[in-house]
């Protein structure tokens, strides 16, 4: 990929010489009820940083015109979709990606869309793939890297705009 980039709701400003976050801040949907700054992550918040997430996603697809990504180096944390105390948050159709994906499968955009959902709520982890246009490669504490063979100025500019950070960041060579 000749372009790539870390996006999080994490401010940059708050980064060490290493790169680190420094700044107590949320980082999973376990953290939902927790104070964090003073403030209390609720549903509500972490639905909505959530979606920023999923929006960015559809930025790139939408600027390269892909209609489908390829479920790459799948992991599932059990066998049953663990929900806990979030059981109104998930989908049917949630629970059926989760039951049914496998490696290799193409998914549509609503599928990708719920698959990037789940990973976000760490019950699966993946990276998802369009052979040469596009990855999409999750870390952890919701961290995401995105890699384009094409600049997507566009794309930044609207994921900048929702109040996301991007940064210029190398993807890990796995996700190639």
């Amino acid at each position: 990929m000749n372009f790539s980039w870390r996006i999080t709701k994490y401010n940059p400003k708050y980064r060490d010489v290493k790169g680190r976050f420094t700044k107590n801040e949320w980082t999973s949907i376990y953290d939902i009820g927790k104070v964090f700054s003073g403030k209390e992550l609720t549903i509500q918040k972490y639905l909505k940083t959530e979606e920023l997430y999923v929006d960015a996603i559809f930025y790139f697809i939408n600027h390269l015109g892909i209609t489908t990504l390829e479920v790459n180096s799948l992991e599932k944390r059990s066998d049953n979709i663990e929900i806990l105390n979030f059981h109104q948050l998930y989908t049917e159709e949630m629970s059926n990606i989760y039951k049914t994906i496998k490696e290799g499968d193409m998914l549509t955009l609503k599928g990708i869309a719920n698959l990037c959902r789940l990973v976000l709520r760490e019950n699966i982890w993946c990276y998802l793939k369009n052979h040469s246009n596009l990855v999409i490669y999750f870390g952890y504490d919701y961290y995401m890297f995105i890699g384009t063979s094409v600049a997507c100025d566009k794309a930044i500019e609207k994921i900048i705009r929702s109040g996301l950070y991007v940064e210029p960041f190398e993807l890990p060579v796995n996700a190639i």
